[in-house]
């Protein structure tokens, strides 16, 4: 498996990982979870796409974090996982 499937894989695992603890504990930890899920997206940001398309939804998704809408944030980096994963990764996409 090479590199950027591996990252893929982790951010699916993160974004899993991440949705059940915002059900869990998303009112009481609410500051640490903001602050993993915008490390998610930076992550994303590193291993997506470098085009403008990718970035606004990026940009979307950090806004949700702002507005501590964690779930709806979680929902919009699992779909660009999922878009990015169906069109596959480029060699362009991974950043030096």
């Amino acid at each position: 498996m090479d590199g950027v499937n591996s990252d893929y894989d982790d951010c699916r695992v993160l974004v899993a990982t991440l949705r059940s603890r915002v059900i869990r504990h998303g009112h009481t930890d609410q500051r640490r979870l903001r602050a993993e899920i915008g490390q998610l997206i930076d992550l994303m940001e590193t291993i997506g796409p470098p085009d403008e398309p990718f970035r606004s939804r990026l940009d979307a998704a950090r806004s949700l974090v702002v507005l501590e809408r964690l779930s709806a944030a979680l929902d919009r980096v699992d779909a660009l996982l999922s878009a990015v994963r169906r069109a596959g990764p480029a060699p362009r996409w991974k950043r030096q």
